[in-house]
């Protein structure tokens, strides 16, 4: 069978069109390991905020247990100091809901 004009034409367009979809393939794919790239990034920086977070919190419990655990005189001012930092403690924890109870 001969090959005529309008098929070569045709072949020429879809051949083009092929090529136009290939490139926005390659556009995609990039922008998904930049998406990739970016939330593993993130998952990193919210683990680690976790990690500081919880470490911060088990040292003020500890701050906390050792003024109860002294002098049955505190200050004024410390004991404004105290609840302004559990004032602060309660903000942070409030920024970030509870996880639910786990079922058995």
């Amino acid at each position: 069978m001969k090959e005529s004009r309008e098929d070569r034409a045709e072949f020429e367009r879809i051949f083009r069109a092929l090529e136009v979809i290939d490139s926005h393939l390659h556009k995609i794919m990039a922008t998904q390991a930049e998406s990739a790239a970016q939330v593993t990034t993130l998952t990193a920086q919210v683990t680690k905020i976790g990690t500081e977070s919880r470490t911060l919190l088990t040292k003020i419990d500890e701050l906390l247990a050792l003024i109860a655990g002294g002098s049955p005189n505190t200050s004024p001012e410390l004991q404004a100091a105290i609840d302004a930092l559990q004032a602060q403690v309660q903000v942070v924890d409030d920024l970030v809901p509870d996880a639910p109870p786990s079922t058995p």
